[in-house]
């Protein structure tokens, strides 16, 4: 979300409790994350990058390329959309979360470095890496849930780094790995060795190694597609879940994207479908989450829709003699006629805002309220009671 204190400017420090954005194309020069959070919207360069702790998100769509290497302790980091980091990526816990969201992409053109045990990197998606360092001594820090790795070294100094709950999933590389100690338990971990690359020692666990591999694009990599259309005033969610062994489903739903109910759980792997009959008023956001048979939660990229259409009511309130009007659009030139239980015209009303003054003298009944405009006519019975 796109909303806050201000916009991303120039030389400036975003402190605990402040949420500036971007929403634009360009470059902003000397930047500090002081505990606050920064949302990408827009298409955005950083120079000058100081991550101390906090939050920064990248929204669907959007993209934020840092020039510069980063070190990120007690934060978290969302990306929906593309990270470029032209430099290494330090992750050094106190804790700090790294989530690549299902249909982003990550690029590091140095090192990706894990160095603590409160450090968690969810991978969803696709990252591709010169290097990538599991240093910690918490196992698994590494969650391959959904996601593929591309690189060019693989070093790992801790214990069953990786875990990969939900399928099939994919770690490549070209060059040299140094795997001092057993890199997963899982079977569903897939090693991608290029036809030049090396391991020594080459402690792989229960993962799988595929030696003169062409790319993790030849393998079964799982997969979650997830849509939502509005559609005759409701909104239809449609997904496809591949290669991901699951308990069940839960759709979800948010009128902001920060606060999430359930909409519906769906244990039926065949169902790929859902109508929600009721969404909010303008904005509403819908994710999928799958949960696996250990309880592990998986995301899909969350998307948005905008609902402008709602039912236009029509309403008497006899305190103020007035007709009051929701959801109608003033612009197109609406009249407001009242018909008896004879059907005949008793009065007529020119409809210039919401509430409508009742002027004239009306019996006591049940009336026939029309409301007309050169698009439509809309028809409401109305008890008025003057």
């Amino acid at each position: 979300m796109c909303r806050g204190n201000g916009s991303l400017v120039d030389n400036i420090a975003v402190h605990v409790g402040e949420h500036y954005w971007y929403n634009s194309i360009g470059t902003v020069n000397n930047v500090s994350l002081n505990g606050g959070q920064i949302s990408v919207c827009g298409n955005l360069t950083l120079n000058g990058f100081n991550f101390n702790s906090g939050g920064l998100i990248i929204n669907s769509g959007a993209i934020l390329t840092i020039n510069g290497s980063i070190s990120a302790s007690g934060s978290y980091i969302y990306n929906h959309g593309t990270l470029i980091i032209n430099g290494d990526l330090y992750l050094n816990g106190n804790p700090t979360i790294f989530v690549n969201a299902p249909g982003s992409t990550l690029q590091v053109t140095g090192a990706i470095h894990v160095n603590s045990t409160s450090t968690m990197v969810i991978d969803n998606s696709n990252t591709t890496a010169n290097t990538l360092v599991l240093q910690s001594s918490g196992s698994p820090n590494l969650c391959m849930c959904g996601g593929s790795i591309d690189l060019v070294n693989l070093y790992n100094n801790n214990a069953n780094s990786v875990s990969a709950p939900f399928g099939p999933t994919c770690i490549s590389y070209t060059g040299n790995a140094v795997i001092n100690s057993n890199l997963t338990t899982s079977s569903n971990v897939n090693i991608c060795q290029g036809a030049s690359a090396t391991a020594f020692p080459a402690n792989w666990g229960a993962a799988n190694v595929i030696t003169n591999c062409t790319g993790c694009s030849s393998l079964p990599i799982q997969n979650i597609s997830f849509d939502a259309q509005m559609k005759d005033n409701n909104v239809l969610l449609s997904w496809k879940v591949e290669n991901i062994s699951f308990s069940y489903l839960v759709l979800e739903k948010s009128p902001n994207g920060i606060i999430w109910q359930d909409a519906q759980r769906i244990f039926n792997p065949n169902i790929e479908q859902h109508i929600d009959t009721e969404p909010y008023q303008k904005e509403n956001f819908y994710r999928l989450k799958v949960v696996s048979k250990d309880g592990v939660s998986l995301y899909s990229t969350t998307r948005f829709i905008y609902n402008p259409t709602t039912q236009v009511s029509l309403y008497y309130r006899p305190a103020t003699s007035e007709i009051i009007i929701d959801n109608i659009d003033i612009g197109q030139n609406w009249y407001l006629y009242f018909y008896d239980t004879q059907g005949r015209i008793v009065s007529k009303y020119d409809v210039k805002s919401n509430f409508i003054k009742i002027t004239d003298n009306h019996s006591q009944g049940i009336y026939i309220a029309q409301l007309v405009s050169n698009k439509e006519q809309l028809q409401f019975k109305v008890a008025l009671n003057r």
